[in-house]
């Protein structure tokens, strides 16, 4: 193993290298426009050139006909079949395809008969569909394919195999009859309808099998089965001949199963399985579309198959059905709410419309229902919208007294109506209560998306309002990306819509087009197959082993665009599921499938979904990938009640646990969820499962069938070898959550967004937006009146923020530009009371991320105002009590502006990075001496003045030693007379009761500032791979303690900000910096100061040059910016207010954008899904200069292509370089760029590569990654080491569809891919400037002979998904280049240093090639990370 890593550490050259000519490459990215042609692709690069249409399908639909006609005529001379089979495997002989015939003898079925009563127990005579039974009997009997049209409720699923099997009984034949259901929970019921309806037992005769719940046994005659389960069984056995009938049940329904079953039924029955009956059912089709499908020629002319139609006789209820022209009594309303065009759009007007009709309804039931409506059972209203956010809007519009008065009249107001949101996202306690009956009085409306139209049944309905629209699933061609576009829906849906009415009573249907409008509709909606991606399907095609996918395909229904085909195919290659090649040669509309691509068409889930899986078990985390996997897959299991989203936005923040992945949310709460089901905690008494679902928000429904689901991935996965079990995890626990998140990285390649902080100016920029404060913890309101005095509502302002978020800012404001700043304080590492509360990694301040989740949610700041003359009175006297404050005496003694040292002692030690310090010196224990006396030698009078925030107390603090009482300032009021005090002395927070606190004595402990003073370590972070919070390791924190406990402590200041000290902290009178021995021991990484604090520690670089005045100006400025104490005023009096003010807000100046990265979409606007916790995307540590990577396990796009919706995301970690080192582990192909010097990996181009003549394979998919890190030819080793590993766990022999178990080899892989992986993201990278390149887009643009060369044979053999880079040279940067470099950066030092601070002078970096900057800019500069780590180049003169 070790000869294999030297071997990929240091690949061999191709040649001799030559000179490298001029600027090639580069990551810069451009939009698509770009002037600069050189910088994009060339014109015919840009998009794939496939072919187009679904006239291939003619041709071969021909050829299928004579090979289907071939077979009728060597059938009836023959009795073996097999010379015709030419597009199936070759069979020998027609018994060969007929294994389980055998099964079915006289004497089995015999046994079957005579063993259980074949009497029916219960009368279903009163069926419409008996009346048909004889008819339908002999035309099975005599057709091979039957058509069944029946309205639902006639009794079609039920009896029809029923009958076929009484036939049977009766004349004592073999029998064996699979119907399919397209959704699980009709397959079970009516199996269960079935077996009650015969007084057999589920699991005798008959049975039912949905996912790997299989209720069926020998003895089972008729199965019940979703969709997929007969689809795969047909697909493994290629022949239908375990069953005598098969009933394809809902084939309206035409989702991809449906339409590639119905393919795969069609060609086996004409095939190899001619003697089985195939039955199509369903309540409303185009019956002649499946006849002609259904016909195939044989030497007899056409073969028809049979349509029937069940009709029912029984009366109904009628039900009258309205257009918009006929309700022109609305009048001018009903115009404005008309589009003007076809185009399908729902205009604000018509929302109102809507309120108007349900407002004459209640005249119409006034008529038809009730006298008294106070004491009435009012008939329901049904509402089919589109999607969710029209569902929002209508909400919104129908619980707006204000409009209702408006529309309506003023008795409209006074109707009390029950308005219910029924979608697929909301909670099942939501969705029960849309089967309630609405409480007296009260008419229940309900507000649905086509969910409504036949999963769910509601019997109260009378009227059905439908803006016959729906939003159907469309695959971008360029992307492959989905979008849910909003159309016209199919006449089918309407009639169904409409169905809902006229159950109980005669109702009424109100469509919101006009009649002719209408007549243009569509009898059915688009199937699946034509709109939506094939992934799935050109893998159960290749599974099937009949041909080329587009062979296949061309034989459904309704055939796929030959382009959508071959995009697939080319999606499916890059995922690793096909190769590239076709028996070794390119192929761009086939390729050989994987091992990959077997397992992937094994699993009931997407294709990259179940790569996610594979990886897992590449990596040594497959338990964790499975569950991730299923949880992408099911209903989502958190829950968002329509009213509490923020509350639901922190708690899957809770459950991410600072891991910021959506998928590692789901594994989280499945894992505490299955903890404690295992420990029988719901049975405990008080403890409720749905109760702790409600409070946790999450959807016990939904976590059950995670669970179904995870079970199944296992026994399918275990059945191919792949068990957990056997799987020991090298990971350790802190660990665990970075190596999910790059196996989602790799699962979900190229699905890669960037989220860039690539402006060193943008730190200072949100300080000067939130006018000096730290942007960290801080956030803003705009649009507050001109003329209010703020000050007056700071208290209104705070309380309602708190009643919104839960959290306490101190508001401030800016008179000129009316903003209303927010500020929190950091306490949640010093509470108690946090253990619910999220985890949230980087520097800012959860209360931030919830303040801007409100605003999303549009959760209004509106603040009551006072007349403006008794509002400036109020302002006036505030102003007056503010003067009176001393500022000194609330404020700890800060380090001066020319202090450098000063000795200290760690009073309260928060964390390492975070602790409060006490000076060691006489005059601070003297104070603190003289305080304690004070405070603990008598008896003190109890606090009698009014409790509030921010106010000076004696509190009682208890430890080993006893209770005594310390100088605290209240920070919090609790319930129950409780407070949370702060001891201002000390740094530590404690909880008291108000009957605790006294009264401070008069004298020093009024007069002395608190003495505990904030520090944090300067200039370093916490390793983020040592904790999985990204927090201190418990190896820094013995490190630390180590280090401090030897004593004469000593803090060199770097910087004063906001009251916190930032220091490098030195032990043993100065021998020791703390900080040097956590980066040297690889526990800390260097980081980037704060803008404000880099400000500070120039100013105090400068200190010997200012005057005393200046000076005293400066440490007044510091206290200033401590003081966080504001007295508190009551809030004006509502009834004194005349009107209100709605703030806009809150807002970040952190707030982040994403870009794509794929060359298709990258100049599209990207948005993280509302629900998602990275929905709230902020630049968590503004003071650097990076590239983060986020990935998507879904996107999806609007219906114009503009915009790209991400779900199920996962922000990787803040490390330099790993973007770009995640894209080169897991894409298909990459081609590495070099600065213009040829020094250095400037970026990297990823994707399928090219042909001989540089033609982008898939362009659209492509994607450029910028490497702002310094990466070696050492780390594409690793790179390729790695992937080496992964595809030799995947690796498959000649002839065999898995790998080889057997071996010892196969154990360690994951314990090396770890060993790789750490040594890759723990190196310490200097950060470096991408550049900008000619020809990055373009493949092979590096001459072949600076190219080094790979040249291990069997290496290559095993390269099936993942091939092995080829580094390109780097060279040295020439000496004298360095020489000259550095000559011009001492030079710059020497001209800063002798700058005087008032200099207008502006100077440049050459090393950073900045742009001009003031002196003091430069100073700031000069002392960057960013900077120093380019200095470190200058080493190499010296060697």
């Amino acid at each position: 193993m070790d000869e294999l890593r030297a071997f990929l550490n240091n690949p061999c050259h191709s040649s001799q290298v030559t000179k490298l000519r001029g600027p090639l490459t580069g990551g810069h990215r451009i939009t698509k426009n770009d002037t600069i042609n050189d910088l994009n692709r060339r014109e015919d690069h840009r998009q794939s050139v496939v072919e187009s249409g679904t006239d291939y399908a003619l041709e071969i639909k021909e050829r299928e006909n004579e090979i289907y006609l071939k077979n009728e005529r060597e059938r009836e001379n023959f009795e073996s079949i097999s010379g015709g089979l030419d597009s199936l495997e070759q069979l020998s002989s027609w018994g060969a395809s007929m294994p389980n015939v055998a099964r079915l003898t006289e004497e089995a079925m015999t046994e079957v008969y005579s063993k259980y009563s074949f009497q029916k127990k219960e009368d279903t005579k009163n069926l419409a569909i008996n009346a048909f039974h004889d008819d339908i009997l002999n035309r099975i009997t005599a057709y091979p394919v039957v058509i069944i049209e029946g309205p639902t409720g006639c009794g079609k699923t039920t009896q029809v195999p029923q009958w076929i099997l009484d036939d049977a009984y009766n004349s004592r034949k073999p029998c064996k009859i699979v119907v399919t259901q397209p959704r699980k929970i009709a397959a079970i019921s009516i199996a269960r309808r079935v077996a009650q309806e015969r007084g057999w037992d589920v699991g005798g005769p008959v049975g039912y099998q949905v996912g790997l719940e299989n209720r069926t046994t020998n003895d089972t005659r008729i199965h019940y089965v979703t969709t997929g389960v007969l689809l795969q069984k047909l697909v493994n056995a290629k022949n239908m001949n375990e069953y005598t009938h098969i009933i394809l049940d809902e084939v309206h329904e035409r989702g991809q199963d449906m339409d590639f079953l119905l393919l795969v039924v069609k060609k086996l029955l004409y095939t190899v399985s001619p003697t089985v009956k195939v039955i199509l059912m369903s309540a409303t089709f185009n019956c002649k579309a499946f006849a002609n499908y259904f016909m195939t020629p044989t030497p007899q002319g056409q073969q028809m198959s049979l349509f029937l139609k069940v009709t029912n006789d029984k009366p109904t209820f009628t039900v009258k059905t309205f257009y918009l022209n006929h309700l022109s009594k609305f009048g001018a309303i009903l115009q404005q709410a008309t589009p003007k065009t076809d185009e399908p759009v729902i205009l604000p007007e018509m929302y109102h419309l809507v309120i108007k009709l349900v407002n004459a309804f209640e005249q119409i039931d006034k008529k038809e229902e009730y006298t008294d409506r106070s004491e009435a059972n009012l008939p329901s209203v049904l509402i089919f919208l589109p999607g969710i956010y029209e569902i929002e809007e209508l909400y919104a519009c129908l619980m707006d007294d204000n409009l209702k008065k408006k529309i309506g009249d003023a008795e409209c107001v006074s109707y009390k109506w029950w308005v219910l949101p029924l979608h697929s996202t909301i909670t099942a306690d939501e969705q029960v209560r849309v089967f309630q009956r609405a409480p007296p009085g009260h008419r229940k409306i309900i507000l649905a998306t086509n969910i409504a139209e036949s999963s769910i049944t509601v019997p109260d309905i009378k009227y059905v309002i439908d803006f016959c629209l729906m939003k159907i699933l469309v695959a971008d061609q360029n992307t492959n990306f989905t979008s849910l576009q909003l159309c016209w829906a199919s006449k089918t849906n309407c009639e169904q819509r409409a169905g809902r009415a006229g159950r109980v009573r005669d109702g009424r249907v109100y469509r919101l087009v006009t009649d002719k409008f209408y007549d243009q509709f569509s009898q059915e909606c688009q199937p699946e197959i034509i709109r939506c991606p094939l992934e799935r399907l050109v893998l159960l095609a290749k599974m099937l082993d009949m041909g080329p996918p587009s062979d296949i395909l061309a034989l459904a229904m309704d055939p796929p665009n030959m382009s959508n085909i071959l995009r697939t195919v080319l999606v499916l290659k890059e995922a690793g599921a096909l190769k590239k090649t076709l028996c070794g040669e390119w192929s761009r509309s086939d390729g050989d499938i994987t091992y990959l691509g077997r397992i992937m068409a094994k699993l009931p889930l997407d294709v990259k979904v179940s790569k996610l899986i594979v990886l897992g078990y590449i990596f040594g985390c497959l338990e964790e990938s499975v569950i991730m996997a299923a949880g992408m897959t099911v209903k989502n299991v958190f829950s968002s009640p329509f009213r509490e989203r923020l509350n639901a936005y922190n708690s899957k923040l809770t459950w991410a646990d600072g891991s910021t992945s959506d998928c590692i949310a789901i594994l989280n709460v499945y894992k505490v969820w299955n903890h404690l089901r295992q420990q029988n905690h719901f049975k405990q008494q008080g403890t409720s499962e749905v109760q702790w679902a409600r409070r946790f928000y999450v959807q016990i429904r939904a976590l059950r069938e995670l669970n179904d689901l995870v079970k199944e991935i296992q026994t399918r996965l275990s059945r191919e070898g792949i068990d957990a079990r056997n799987v020991t995890s090298p990971w350790n626990k802190h660990e665990l959550s970075l190596v999910l998140k790059v196996i989602l990285a790799g699962a979900f390649y190229p699905q890669y967004f960037v989220q860039g902080s690539t402006d060193g100016d943008r730190e200072r920029n949100a300080v000067r937006v939130l006018g000096g404060l730290d942007p960290r913890n801080s956030v803003y309101l705009r649009g507050f009146p001109d003329g209010q005095p703020v000050e007056v509502y700071a208290t209104a302002i705070k309380n309602k923020v708190r009643q919104q978020i839960g959290d306490e800012p101190r508001v401030t404001f800016d008179k000129n530009s009316r903003k209303v700043y927010l500020t929190f304080q950091d306490n949640q590492n010093l509470r108690s009371d946090q253990g619910g509360d999220p985890t949230i990694p980087g520097q800012v301040l959860l209360p931030v991320y919830k303040s801007i989740k409100a605003r999303q949610l549009k959760m209004d700041i509106r603040i009551p105002l006072l007349p403006i003359e008794k509002a400036v009175a109020l302002a006036e006297g505030i102003a007056e009590m503010k003067k009176n404050m001393n500022m000194d005496k609330m404020v700890p003694r800060l380090p001066e502006i020319d202090d450098t040292h000063f000795p200290l002692q760690i009073s309260q030690l928060v964390n390492i990075g975070r602790f409060w310090v006490q000076y060691a010196d006489d005059s601070t224990s003297s104070e603190l001496r003289l305080i304690q006396t004070s405070l603990n030698r008598k008896p003190l009078l109890s606090y009698t003045s009014a409790v509030a925030v921010d106010a000076l107390v004696a509190a009682p603090y208890s430890d080993a030693n006893g209770t005594l009482l310390f100088r605290a300032r209240i920070t919090r009021l609790l319930p129950n007379s409780m407070m949370e005090v702060f001891f201002i002395d000390f740094g530590s927070m404690g909880r008291v009761g108000s009957n605790s606190l006294r009264e401070l004595p008069l004298g020093e402990c009024r007069e002395i500032p608190p003495l505990a003073m904030q520090c944090v370590l300067s200039n370093i972070a916490p390793s983020p791979l040592l904790h999985a919070h990204a927090q201190w390791s418990a190896n820094a924190a013995r490190l630390f303690t180590d280090l401090v406990s030897k004593g004469r402590l000593l803090g060199k200041i770097y910087s004063v900000t906001h009251g916190i000290t930032s220091i490098e902290l030195l032990a043993e009178g100065g021998k020791i910096s703390v900080n040097k021995a956590l980066l040297e021991k690889g526990y800390a990484v260097t980081s980037e100061e704060s803008y404000d604090s880099k400000l500070n520690h120039d100013l105090r670089q400068v200190a010997t040059e200012l005057n005393m005045a200046q000076k005293r100006a400066y440490n007044k400025e510091q206290t200033e910016l401590a003081f966080s104490q504001l007295l508190e005023f009551e809030e004006p009096n509502y009834k004194d207010c005349i009107s209100d003010a709605c703030l806009k807000g809150p807002d970040s100046p952190l707030e982040s954008s994403l870009h794509n990265l794929m060359y298709a979409s990258r100049d599209k606007q990207v948005h993280v899904e509302w629900n998602s916790v990275n929905s709230v995307l902020l630049d968590t540590q503004p003071q650097e200069v990076y590239e983060r990577l986020l990935v998507s396990a879904e996107v999806g796009q609007n219906d114009v292509s503009s915009k790209l919706t991400l779900r199920h995301t996962t922000l990787l970690p803040n490390i330099r370089g790993l973007p770009a080192i995640i894209a080169l582990l897991f894409c298909p192909e990459a081609e590495l760029r070099r600065d213009t010097g040829g020094s250095r990996y400037v970026s990297v181009l990823c994707g399928l590569g090219s042909s001989e003549d540089s033609s982008p394979r898939f362009p659209e998919h492509d994607i450029l990654v910028n490497i702002d890190a310094e990466l070696s030819i050492e780390d594409i080793g690793l790179i390729n080491h790695i992937r080496h590993l992964m595809d030799n766990m995947m690796f498959c022999n000649e002839g065999q569809d898995i790998p080889t178990t057997d071996d010892d080899f196969r154990p360690r892989v994951p314990n090396l891919i770890r060993e790789d992986l750490m040594q890759l993201l723990l190196k310490r990278r200097k950060h470096r400037e991408p550049e900008i390149v000619l020809n990055a887009w373009e493949w092979r643009s590096i001459p072949e002979d600076e190219v080094l060369e790979i040249t291990k044979p069997d290496f290559e053999e095993r390269a099936v998904v993942y091939p092995l880079h080829a580094p390109i040279e780097l060279y040295p940067i020439p000496r004298e280049h360095l020489v000259l470099l550095h000559k011009e950066n001492e030079e710059l030092k020497r001209v800063v240093a002798r700058t005087v601070v008032t200099s207008s002078a502006e100077l440049v970096c050459k090393l950073c090639a900045t742009t001009p900057m003031p002196a003091h800019a430069m100073r700031i500069h000069l002392c960057s990370n960013a900077h120093l780590d380019k200095e470190e180049d200058f080493r190499l003169l010296e060697s």
